[in-house]
């Protein structure tokens, strides 16, 4: 009985050390690249994720949106540990809660993609290009 308690509050203060290490992750990140931080996601930076949150990331991609509940069952993890992944992604810009129906939901948000700058003579451009 003793070593499962033991157990169990070593298995507690990793969930604790993990979580700071995502929030550390975020602000080195932000401090890195501050100007696409809190943009949304593109699937590239799906690689970068914790399997644990790129796995939150990836389901309610799929469900479109979802409440915790939701993900907490369609993921088989316990809605506390959940609900702290999701104010980790919802810090990084990847995640947004709303309200629908009463209840709250979250839904990815997804990144824009850059606006490609075209050059003024385009077509003078483009007719080079032909011959």
């Amino acid at each position: 009985m003793k070593t499962d308690d033991s157990a169990l509050s070593i298995l507690d203060e990793l969930n604790v050390l993990r979580e700071r290490i995502d929030k550390i992750e975020m602000l080195l990140r932000q401090e890195m690249d501050p100007v696409d931080s809190c943009k949304g996601f593109s699937m590239g930076n799906l690689l970068d994720l914790r399997p644990l949150l790129r796995t939150v990331v990836l389901e309610l991609t799929k469900m479109e949106n979802a409440t915790l509940s939701d993900l907490s069952k369609k993921i088989d993890v316990d809605e506390e540990t959940i609900k702290s992944k999701l104010e980790s992604l919802k810090d990084m810009g990847y995640v947004k809660e709303t309200v629908m129906d009463g209840e709250k939901r979250y839904i990815v948000v997804m990144a824009r993609k850059k606006p490609i700058k075209l050059p003024m003579n385009i077509w003078s451009a483009l007719e080079e290009r032909i011959k």
